[in-house]
């Protein structure tokens, strides 16, 4: 093994600097066997936990029915902002269903913001298991904003290059029901947390 002395080049101590790593000592069968005995004989009193449950002991629920939860009440909240900032530039597709399927206005509207809230409560679960280390509420919610405001005006960048587009008349609103769904969705870690 090659070694090198701090005294020669790095330093005034006698110490060497090793180059290469010492082998790690031979393990013996006889000590796999005798650290399998005694954890099994220490795990023999307690229950085994189930495989794949990801739920923290703190919590009532599972991160992603908190965030189904608050993502389908975030879905509602989405669309309904959006009816209430640009009610025309939103009632003129969903008149246009309407009239294609032949149903009333506000039977369009119903499956539309059902629609919305299964998305939503889709969309919710998933960033809810995502974050699921995020354990307070503010961080959380900075976090959502950024990210699905970002998104959103990513895609409206992305459907006015590539397609027709929201429109001017639904950017604005739909910016705004991101935001809107960001703030109901960060909710899911309250539903979730027992304290």
């Amino acid at each position: 093994m090659a070694r090198i002395s701090e005294n020669d080049e790095l330093g005034t101590t006698n110490h060497p600097i090793r180059l290469v790593r010492r082998r790690h000592r031979r393990v013996e069968q006889e000590d796999i066997d005798r650290a399998i005995a005694e954890r099994t004989e220490a795990r023999e009193d307690q229950e085994p936990e189930p495989l794949g449950v990801f739920v923290i002991p703190d919590d009532r629920m599972s991160p992603a029915v908190s965030g189904g939860i608050a993502g389908f009440a975030g879905g509602l909240a989405a669309l309904g902002s959006v009816h209430a900032l640009a009610p025309a530039a939103l009632a003129r597709p969903v008149l246009a269903v309407a009239e294609a399927r032949g149903v009333d206005l506000a039977v369009s509207f119903g499956v539309a913001y059902v629609t919305a809230a299964a998305v939503g409560a889709l969309v919710g679960g998933t960033f809810a298991v995502v974050t699921r280390y995020l354990r307070r509420w503010g961080p959380l919610l900075l976090w959502a904003l950024v990210f699905f405001v970002s998104l959103a005006t990513l895609l409206l960048a992305l459907s006015s290059a590539y397609g027709r587009g929201a429109g001017p008349a639904l950017s604005g609103p739909i910016l705004a029901a991101s935001a809107a769904f960001a703030v109901v969705v960060s909710f899911s870690l309250p539903i979730r947390r027992r304290r």
